[in-house]
């Protein structure tokens, strides 16, 4: 006997069994729930984008600078980079649904707080409604990978319809409805303020499945960008890259 297969122990554990999949939904269930997701990402983007087309009305009526507009418009990039951390956590805590329907229940408190005549209250708004989006961008697409397994293509591509179609919708439709209405800026952005509640009302049966994200999935989310600084090329490793050079 060699000293190799001396020093081999008799017996090598047994590689661990990956987890199981958890099942997805199906029958009219995975119907309501793929309508939900739809009117969710439609919201993600039209409370927002409708505020650059009326940024000149809003700059002129409020007195705003042109500094305090642009900062208007940015304020929700930055909620996007400081709570979309946070998300996964939340999800964890409270279940998928019903943070998702939080989401939504601040999009319609944002829009709300944007009917008052005070700039402040803009800016508030604003921030609450970035806040709002923040949190479903995270957990929308990894709903979509736990329920829809099987279908995860064509419910990621109506997903993505959905959230730029808002975003478009959003962009074209705002000045117009503005001047057929005749509205001020105000009700003109509160107007979205109504997809919102239709997506709230629609989304309320799903808070029965209240489904928690797993620890280490949070933890992993928590922390997404974390491995761009190590690995210069996602998928491959460091003396992959180097030898590739």
């Amino acid at each position: 006997m060699t000293r190799d297969q001396t020093s081999a122990p008799a017996h090598a554990p047994a590689p661990a069994a990956p987890p199981a999949a958890p099942p997805g939904a199906t029958g009219r269930r995975a119907l309501h729930l793929g309508i939900g997701v739809v009117l969710l990402a439609l919201n993600l983007r039209p409370a927002l984008v409708a505020v650059s087309p009326l940024a000149g009305t809003i700059r002129d009526d409020s007195g705003m600078s042109a500094a305090a507009t642009s900062l208007l418009t940015a304020l929700p990039l930055l909620c996007f980079g400081l709570l979309a951390p946070f998300a996964p956590r939340l999800g964890r805590r409270l279940g998928m649904e019903r943070s998702l329907l939080g989401t939504m229940a601040l999009i319609c408190l944002g829009t709300a707080l944007r009917l008052l005549d005070s700039v402040v209250a803009l800016f508030a708004g604003t921030i609450v409604i970035g806040a709002g989006i923040a949190v479903a961008n995270v957990l929308l697409p990894g709903l979509i990978k736990r329920d829809f397994p099987s279908r995860a293509g064509l419910m990621t591509g109506l997903y993505s319809m959905s959230l730029f179609g808002g975003a478009a919708l959003a962009a074209g439709v705002t000045v117009p409805v503005q001047q057929a209405a005749g509205l001020n800026w105000q009700a003109t952005l509160a107007c979205w303020g109504a997809l919102a509640v239709l997506a709230l009302v629609c989304w309320l049966p799903q808070v029965r499945s209240r489904t928690r994200v797993p620890r280490d999935a949070a933890r992993e989310a928590a922390h997404p960008v974390r491995g761009l600084w190590r690995d210069p090329w996602p998928g491959r490793s460091p003396a992959t890259w180097a030898c590739s050079r």
